[in-house]
């Protein structure tokens, strides 16, 4: 299996539509991407969705202010899946904001945890 580049959250960056744009340096996707995922309470732009992961030195907007994410960096996690607290509230929350795709971040962590049993 290819090594995956997963975030806090267990989303794959590899499929992540603001990852993918950055990684192209495609300023035509960033902004497609900011005018997807934009909301009245977060206006987005190119510039908001440029995304290295959360393990990288530009984070998508959103990033900036996850409290899963915070909560990582302040226990030294790589990611949830390290954390002693694993499916704590913090995640859950995130991914209920996630929707459908929150089943496959949780595979991806479980599939990481897995690993390190």
């Amino acid at each position: 299996m290819d090594e995956k580049l997963i975030s806090v959250c267990g989303i794959d960056c590899g499929e992540c539509p603001a990852y993918i744009a950055t990684k192209e340096d495609d300023v035509a996707k960033l902004a497609e991407v900011a005018k997807q995922w934009a909301s009245d309470d977060m206006p987005l732009d190119a510039e908001d969705v440029v995304c290295d992961s959360c393990h990288g030195p530009r984070l998508f907007k959103w990033c900036t202010q996850c409290p899963t994410r915070a909560c990582a960096v302040e226990k030294s996690n790589h990611t949830c899946a390290d954390c002693g607290d694993y499916l704590c509230d913090k995640l859950n929350e995130s991914w209920k904001m996630m929707g459908e795709s929150a089943e496959t971040f949780k595979a991806n962590l479980d599939e990481i945890r897995s690993q390190r049993a």
